[in-house]
């Protein structure tokens, strides 16, 4: 058997009886790699050399008994990890290669994992696709924003990948790609050190290939983290933790058809019916929950979240990047700016209109940043930012934007 189609605990228990090494797998990983990734592409970033390297760092017994010893992890491209390109699957972030890495990085290495690779991703997590083919029909989608790491996972290059969610991002694709997408509870894994989008509904979520390995890994990326102030708030009453324990009683299970429900297929809502059968038959208690009146507009809601948080984490790099992101002729700047556009109109609807011949700078109330109104070119880039005090450009814009206002 080919050791590439082991999965996480089956690779741990090849290694602990002696039938296999860090090295043996990994090489293994990557001869799979070679083979598939120019049809597949789930790959952003990919060095079998600094791989070997890692799995190397790992032979002997010394980490033999770490959760996640010498288990190469695929991680999405949104994710910061040190010396490694991270770059969000925009051309703006080509060269970005962070000096830091993201607290599930960090995590993961010292749990006894290493870094594969990092995996495409939409840009930004939104909405453009990337290069990512579905792996059992590349003429199909492998679903986004966390392509690559479903699309890793499906054709046995890693054996688990990390995803972040916001609205779909793990789930679907993971349905797309024929895997196991698990999204933890809102807060049980940091997000500290990844590009957010939207802070209200951002998930670290993992994939792999079967619900074992999902469980093993999801345990042992959670844990409170002092810079992610949910993971505090929300996480800890519902975390897991390695090594997994049995459940005394089967958990209960609330099927709700949400009022989206009419939209899925006859196939879908089949499928749906028999796994509930099989949960049944295993002995899981089901109740059907019907949803009052209320969230019916859920939908909505939730957009409207997500347009404001997305104007906090996108208005900086739409102003410092402008002409870069217009250059790239992508689809991401432009519903970048519908939703920048969209959030803003309950605040044009609330807040006093402005007098544009007088003012020099406006402030808008989503994420308090200045924009300059003024006819010099320099008085038409970002007068102010929240880190205003150390950016030497916010602090001379904001100068010259208060002298026109003067004037």
């Amino acid at each position: 058997m080919d050791l590439y189609s082991l999965g996480l605990l089956d690779t741990l228990r090849a290694y602990r009886e002696g039938r296999a090494t860090v090295q043996d797998y990994v090489a293994s990983c990557s001869q799979r790699i070679t083979a598939l990734e120019p049809r597949i592409q789930a790959w952003e970033w990919f060095d079998a050399s600094r791989a070997m390297a890692e799995a190397e760092e790992r032979a002997g017994g010394i980490l033999g008994d770490l959760p996640l010893f010498g288990i190469p992890v695929g991680v999405k491209d949104i994710i910061a990890t040190r010396g490694i390109p991270t770059r969000y699957g925009s051309r703006i972030f080509a060269s970005n290669v962070p000096v830091t890495s993201a607290w599930i990085v960090r995590r993961l290495e010292a749990l006894g994992g290493l870094v594969m690779g990092k995996t495409v991703t939409t840009e930004f997590a939104f909405r453009q696709p990337g290069k990512t083919r579905n792996p059992w029909n590349t003429a199909f989608s492998p679903g986004g924003s966390s392509s690559g790491s479903a699309a890793a996972v499906a054709a046995g290059f890693v054996p688990i990948a990390i995803g972040t969610q916001t609205l779909g991002s793990v789930i679907r694709p993971a349905a797309f790609c024929g895997v196991v997408g698990y999204k933890p509870t809102f807060g049980a894994i940091s997000r500290t050190g990844i590009h957010p989008f939207s802070a209200t509904l951002d998930t670290v979520g993992v994939f792999a290939r079967s619900v074992a390995d999902a469980a093993w890994f999801g345990a042992c990326l959670m844990g409170p983290d002092l810079r992610d102030e949910v993971t505090q708030t929300r996480g800890p009453e519902k975390i897991l933790r390695v090594p997994l324990e049995p459940l005394a009683t089967a958990p209960r299970l609330a099927v709700v058809r949400t009022p989206k429900w009419h939209l899925a297929s006859e196939a879908q809502k089949a499928n749906f019916d028999a796994s509930l059968q099989k949960l049944a038959e295993a002995g899981a208690p089901i109740r059907e929950v019907h949803l009052p009146k209320l969230f019916d507009d859920a939908w909505e809601t939730v957009m409207t979240i997500l347009a404001r948080d997305a104007v906090r984490s996108f208005m900086l790099i739409e102003s410092r990047h402008r002409m870069v992101l217009c250059l790239a002729g992508g689809q991401t700047p432009r519903r970048l700016y519908q939703l920048l556009a969209d959030s803003a109109r309950p605040w044009r609807a609330t807040n006093t209109p402005v007098n544009r011949s007088r003012t020099g700078a406006i402030r808008t109330p989503a994420c308090r940043f200045i924009r300059s109104t003024g006819r010099r070119a320099s008085q038409r880039r970002a007068a102010s930012c929240r880190s205003r005090r150390s950016c030497s450009t916010c602090r001379t814009s904001a100068a010259a934007a208060t002298r026109t206002s003067r004037r």
